[in-house]
């Protein structure tokens, strides 16, 4: 029997995505009920927001930071503690 894996804590690293949202479609499912185990279900849909040139994700808060305005917070966040001043 394979092992479980635990819980990661970048999901959308995980799967190379810029969004993931998983959720229980039938609160009364239990996959343990299922012979095989085999079932699941996926939707792909366009990721919200823009893209961010720094690490090409497509994120809603582009644009937000004063001091990064063309990235996107999570690269705000690198480049401010890097001290990477961004110049006109």
């Amino acid at each position: 029997m394979p092992k479980r894996s635990k819980k990661t804590q970048d999901p959308e690293g995980f799967f190379i995505v810029s969004q993931l949202e998983i959720e229980q479609v039938n609160p009364n499912f239990k996959f343990e009920d299922i012979p095989g185990k085999t079932a699941s279900e996926i939707s792909v849909l366009r990721a919200e927001g823009k893209k961010c040139p720094r690490c090409w994700m497509w994120k809603p808060g582009v644009g937000a930071d004063p001091d990064y305005s063309d990235v996107c917070p999570r690269c705000a966040g690198v480049l401010r503690e890097s001290k990477i001043s961004i110049t006109d």
